[in-house]
């Protein structure tokens, strides 16, 4: 798969149905997958970005419900594109 000038290499590019998606993996509290993300954010500008947590951090950062299932994660995608 060829990879998109600009972006860490530690980026998988997904195509799913009408979204372009990137996967980006990451470790906590680590420098680099901090720069990795900003410089993924920074030359992509995504309309949406999705974070991947454990419940803990979850509940750390937001009293919302975050989708965990595919389903769920698809209707998130949904209602956010349809807020546009």
């Amino acid at each position: 798969m060829e990879m998109l000038q600009g972006l860490p290499e530690n980026t998988v590019p997904l195509k799913l149905g009408f979204c372009q998606v990137y996967l980006i993996g990451t470790g906590h509290v680590c420098q680099k997958s901090v720069a990795d993300v900003q410089r993924l954010v920074s030359v992509m500008k995504p309309d949406l970005v999705f974070l991947e947590l454990c419940q803990q951090r979850q509940g750390e950062l937001t009293s919302t419900k975050i989708p965990t299932t595919t389903k769920e994660i698809v209707a998130a995608i949904r209602e956010a594109l349809e807020g546009r």
